[in-house]
């Protein structure tokens, strides 16, 4: 395996990192206003509540799926499938007035959302192996953090400018299929580059 510094120095390195970085600002923009988005469409706060349980439940149940996935495919593939679900939730979203669509969003996000939990630490050990596994891990965890902070004021300075999220939903279309295209570019590190 490789060290940190050695793993930092890899193109794969930074791929990954961008990947995650855009789930994190994904995942906990969606966190903080998808119930506010749902509110504007006069959907009410007990019934918008039901947009968490959704994604929490697929979120296990894509944690599990994508775990499988991973074992029959392989961990690329796993990451590849979850931010494709993420492009295609967020397109739904773009069109979803009612709760049902809503849920129907909540369970496709949910489920790429715990599918990119559940590939976290396997991608990372395929990639750069065991030696410094705990390391790079808790970097990577720590830039899904930094997304994770960026997404909310992301979401919210969109609407404040233009009155929807739809701008926003677009952006995240588009972070998705940056996440899809940077680990479609992954590709196993060479010897010379653990020297």
């Amino acid at each position: 395996g490789l060290s940190v510094s050695q793993a930092m120095r890899t193109r794969q390195f930074w791929l990954l990192s961008i990947a995650y970085f855009g789930f994190g600002l994904l995942l906990q923009a969606i966190m903080v206003h998808i119930v506010l988005h749902a509110l504007g469409l006069g959907i009410s706060s007990t019934a918008a509540a039901n947009i968490f349980i959704a994604i929490g439940g697929l979120n296990v149940v894509g944690r599990i799926g994508m775990g499988f996935v991973c074992d029959k495919t392989g961990n690329k593939s796993a990451i590849m499938i979850s931010f494709g679900l993420m492009a295609a939730a967020f397109a739904w979203l773009l069109i979803s007035k009612e709760l049902w669509m809503l849920l129907l969003f909540s369970c496709i996000f949910g489920f790429a959302y715990g599918g990119l939990i559940a590939v976290q630490s396997p991608i990372v050990a395929d990639l750069f192996g065991i030696r410094s596994h705990g390391v790079i891990l808790g970097l990577t965890v720590f830039i899904i953090t930094i997304g994770g902070a960026a997404g909310p004021v992301l979401a919210g300075s969109i609407y404040d400018r233009t009155g929807s999220y739809n701008p926003a939903f677009f952006v995240f279309i588009v972070l998705s299929i940056i996440g899809f295209v940077m680990t479609l570019l992954l590709k196993p590190i060479s010897e010379e580059a653990k020297n």
